[in-house]
């Protein structure tokens, strides 16, 4: 295989691992599942592909098996409809309905592409690699997760909710190099990619709220005020999130109103300024520690939305698994229902769900 540039010493250390192991690649038909499995096959790992057959439309299955045979490999697919619909979308409509903001793709990762796909592939194979822009970091005796080098594609957020066996199984190469460089393999290997597009957070639908009128009842209620006072009339706090401006059905609307609160029980949303969602405090239940978490650990920081910049956090442990962030600096809108990641450095101490 041709290569125009040098590989970091760490992606080559990982691709020197490899050679002659039984290697399972989840394919997409896009770039970054294909220059994985072709670095695995240059390296001389035994790569089979599989594709996830997730919706009914055939666009992936198709673009996945012209990748395989360019690449001159076996390619499975694995009909996942029935899993996807019911562990991904239903869990979209209830956490919208509920007045809470979900996150689909980390479900998906945890259920699915790193759940049930999973297992399957590791049936037949000692390892299963993706796509994915992230390291895989050992500390201790315990596996997580690292930011990508390329920052701009980091997608550490979106899995940071992974077992410690869904993380030691799997095998990470994109996490060492950038998306220039990945495109730049493929080209300078003649590899042809149909599936142009990037990746999407919601690969079922194109039009949010169009899909849940179609999934969900409609039920009248009011828009307020933080001092209580009726702005105006919404049709399902499903339809709406919190930090949303834009469709609000405002009367005497002469200022910006942004959604501050779902309250899905009594069918209200409460609005108020833009500096109203600024928390200096907020809660997150479920915590999944990938790494042990001392109390006094200082230089804590924390994302609350993907792709934005880590933010400084003491964490104060509360019953079970749940925990209390107090911010350095008040945070823009942690939204119940999504995702709070908590680094030390770049890499992932845990994950929970923001309640």
């Amino acid at each position: 295989m041709t290569y125009s540039f040098p590989f970091p010493k760490e992606l080559e250390d990982l691709l020197s691992s490899v050679s002659g192991k039984k290697i399972g690649v989840a394919l997409s038909g896009g770039v970054d599942s294909t220059v994985v499995a072709l670095l695995l096959k240059d390296a001389g790992a035994n790569v089979r592909g599989y594709v996830m057959e997730h919706l009914e439309q055939t666009e992936t299955v198709d673009n996945a098996k012209d990748i395989a045979k360019q690449l001159n490999i076996k390619l499975k697919t694995i009909d996942l409809k029935t899993q996807f619909k019911n562990e991904v979308i239903t869990y979209f409509i209830k956490e919208y309905e509920n007045g809470r903001t979900p996150n689909p793709c980390v479900i998906c990762n945890m259920k699915i592409k790193f759940g049930i796909l999973q297992d399957k592939v590791l049936e037949e194979n000692e390892l299963y690699a993706t796509g994915h822009y992230l390291r895989k970091v050992r500390v201790g005796n315990n596996w997580t997760i690292g930011r990508a080098v390329d920052i701009n594609k980091d997608q550490s957020y979106a899995l940071s909710m992974l077992s410690q066996n869904q993380i030691k199984n799997s095998t990470f190469l994109l996490g060492y190099i950038t998306k220039d460089k990945v495109r730049k393999i493929a080209d300078d290997n003649g590899i042809e990619i149909k599936q142009r597009k990037e990746s999407v957070d919601l690969c079922f639908t194109d039009d949010r709220i169009r899909f849940l009128k179609n999934t969900t009842k409609t039920k009248r209620g009011v828009i307020k005020d933080k001092h209580n006072n009726v702005l105006g009339y919404h049709n399902g706090v499903q339809f709406f999130a919190v930090g949303q401006r834009r469709r609000l059905n405002i009367t005497n609307n002469n200022t910006p109103h942004y959604v501050n609160n779902l309250n899905s029980k009594d069918n209200v949303i409460t609005v108020g300024n833009f500096n109203d969602l600024y928390k200096k405090e907020f809660n997150v239940s479920m915590v999944n520690w990938l790494l042990p978490f001392n109390d006094d650990k200082k230089d804590v920081k924390v994302i609350v939305r993907n792709k934005m910049e880590p933010q400084k956090c003491k964490i104060v442990r509360c019953k079970g698994d749940n925990v209390k962030v107090i911010m350095e600096s008040p945070i823009w809108a942690p939204a119940p229902g999504q995702l709070a990641v908590f680094y030390d450095n770049d890499i992932i101490l845990g994950g929970g769900w923001i309640v």
